[in-house]
């Protein structure tokens, strides 16, 4: 584009002799050519604004894909947070109830132990034999049954 200003002019017709027209002539391509020049520089820089536009519409869409991201993780974060609060919450009141289980199990445990070391024995209750258990839990008769 900018090789047009080194161009050599066409050769003069050979019917052009006249001095007047010569410096006419010459002065027309120069000045043609400076407006193509200026013209092809104008839609160079057209061009190129046109494609920087582009290329910053690009970038804010850009910046506004990654802000929509960043406040979802920011979402998810304070999610998690409060789950993990709750589990918090809950492992402590598990560990404490673990813990108040254990202590009554021990008490329980050394009553048991100073029950059995004891030299007095309670009395055994006595209970029935194992046939009365037995006839109680029979089944019912066939006639009731079938009645039914």
């Amino acid at each position: 584009m900018a090789f047009g200003l080194f161009r050599k002019p066409d050769p003069k017709p050979a019917e052009a002799d006249a001095p007047a027209t010569v410096p006419a002539a010459a002065e027309v391509p120069h000045h043609d050519s400076a407006k193509e020049i200026l013209e092809l520089l104008e839609l160079e820089l057209g061009a190129m604004i046109r494609q920087l536009e582009r290329a910053a519409n690009s970038v804010a869409g850009g910046a506004q894909s990654t802000a929509a991201t960043l406040s979802n993780i920011r979402a998810r974060t304070d999610a998690l947070t409060g789950r993990t609060s709750a589990a918090h919450q809950t492992a402590t009141t598990f560990s404490q109830a673990a813990e108040k289980f254990t202590h009554s199990a021990e008490g329980i445990g050394s009553q048991v132990r100073d029950a059995s070391n004891s030299p007095t024995r309670p009395a055994r209750r006595r209970t029935k034999p194992a046939s009365m258990w037995i006839a109680c839990a029979s089944p019912p008769p066939r006639s009731a049954m079938s009645s039914t």
